[in-house]
């Protein structure tokens, strides 16, 4: 049954489909080594589209709503790992699990709180480390690192983030207590990587997200990042403008992706009450897979999708790439939410805030 109200649109998701940075480590008990694969090699510079005529055709897919056994709850963002779905309910709350592909309710772990194992606001992580299913930081302390561990604990280990609230984003965890992610300051946006080095954290700047020289507020360069290791390959999609940057993992070597005649941000809404929220949304989430990136794209304003939601209009569009940044098709779902990549399975998995039943499955044409 649709549910009457819709979610308020945040700043940035997350998280985070979420995705994740890297130095000279010291050894650890977990070595996570990453076999190279072949590529060729990334054409540096920028290339320019209009509208969509770079993925032909849109596909359009029909969502199979999974019924009958499953909990009733608000969805939010999550994770996919071997035969689980981990997915996190917001402040205080616990974090579910359920049974993957079957999505059938396993139960929670975690809970609410400020003592060792505890959160205020958790942001799942995605990670490489073989031992863990995902680890869990605290907007409100990202000090605060929890490791989910394949018997379902969560064990609290040395956080590879420094301390603050509220100034990272797009956290992946690739092992041997190493981290990217993408850091708001002042200065404007960047991505970061650190690791931890004896009992203190040591991270640098990879690649400065900036835009134009005259603009350093952060919020104009939100956007979702991907990281994928055995490929050398980081991607960056802003949510303010219709561009994607693919890069190696040191951010040397950058093909920019931009399309023409598409709105940026809006300088005059920085002051403004829900100033963000007046500038149009181009892309929103990234999932990576082995093979390819895929990147929601909305192209209206969150009140515009207020409004479409408020006609039961929920549809969702997916541009993909492969890991050098050429253009493969665009999806049109009709359905709207968190969604993630299943690759293996060739197909979308997505957990609506509309429905009290939330989930969907999208399967991807051969």
């Amino acid at each position: 049954m649709k549910n009457l109200f819709m979610i308020p649109v945040a700043l940035l998701l997350f998280t985070q489909c979420h995705f994740a940075p890297k130095e000279e480590p010291e050894k650890t008990e977990v070595e996570i080594i990453e076999e190279p694969d072949t590529l060729p090699p990334l054409k540096v510079g920028e290339v320019s589209y209009k509208g969509d005529e770079p993925f032909g055709e849109i596909i359009e897919l029909k969502g199979r709503h999974i019924t009958g056994d499953t909990a009733i709850f608000k969805a939010r963002d999550f994770i996919i790992r071997d035969s689980l779905l981990i997915m996190h309910q917001g402040f205080y709350e616990p974090i579910k699990l359920f049974s993957y592909p079957e999505l059938k309710y396993l139960g929670e772990v975690g809970q609410g709180g400020q003592a060792p194992g505890e959160y205020l606001l958790p942001v799942l992580i995605n990670t490489l480390d073989k031992e863990a299913i995902c680890y869990v930081t605290d907007v409100n302390n990202y000090r605060n690192f929890l490791k989910l561990t394949k018997d379902l604990h969560l064990e609290p280990v040395l956080s590879p983030l420094r301390g603050g609230c509220g100034h990272l984003d797009n956290i992946f965890h690739i092992g041997n207590k190493e981290c990217f992610y993408t850091e708001k300051t002042n200065l404007g946006a960047s991505i970061k990587r650190s690791v931890v080095v004896g009992d203190s954290v040591s991270s640098r700047e990879l690649y400065k997200l900036n835009l134009r020289e005259k603009q350093n507020f952060w919020g104009t360069y939100l956007g979702s990042l991907g990281i994928n290791m055995a490929k050398n390959r980081m991607v960056y999609a802003y949510k303010y403008y219709r561009t994607i940057k693919f890069m190696d993992v040191e951010g040397q070597q950058v093909h920019t992706i931009k399309f023409l005649n598409e709105e940026g941000f809006d300088d005059n809404t920085i002051n403004m009450t829900d100033g963000l929220d007046r500038n149009v949304v181009h892309y929103a989430l990234i999932c990576i897979g082995d093979k390819y990136v895929y990147i929601s794209y909305s192209g209206m304003t969150p009140l515009d999708k207020v409004r479409e939601g408020s006609k039961g209009i929920y549809i969702t569009y997916i541009e993909k790439y492969d890991w050098n940044g050429n253009p493969i098709c665009k999806y049109k779902l009709d359905q709207r939410g968190y969604w993630g990549i299943d690759e293996k399975r060739n197909q979308i998995c997505m957990a609506s805030p509309f429905y009290d039943e939330p989930f969907f499955v999208f399967d991807l044409p051969e």
